[in-house]
């Protein structure tokens, strides 16, 4: 079930379909970047928002994920954004319970 629900997650994302991403998500989201961390759907959701509204993208490739335990996930996944074609690679470990996210600590490799 996280594999599916990690990869529904980055296609909503990648189509910039924000709606689809809230069953998707638990109320008390924790998620978990360079730039902040934020406790909350709504603020996850609006970040992910934000971030849609600086960059284009093109489109998102799973790379690879593993389970790690029985609820957390080891994803890569490579982004193209923009006109340019640009490239960013990253990687994150992901909590579910049950059908929903509850947790994504993110790291961008540059």
């Amino acid at each position: 079930m996280g594999k599916i629900l990690v990869a529904q997650f980055l296609h909503h994302i990648g189509s910039s379909n924000l709606p689809k991403l809230k069953p998707l998500l638990e109320e008390d989201c924790l998620f978990i970047n360079d730039e902040k961390s934020l406790l909350g759907k709504k603020k996850v959701i609006e970040y992910i928002n934000e971030l849609l509204n600086r960059r284009t993208i093109q489109h998102i490739f799973i790379l690879n994920i593993v389970q790690e335990k029985k609820d957390t996930l080891l994803v890569s996944y490579h982004i193209i954004v923009d006109q340019s074609t640009r490239s960013i690679y990253g990687s994150a470990v992901v909590g579910f319970e049950g059908k929903r996210i509850n947790y994504i600590k993110n790291f961008i490799v540059r």
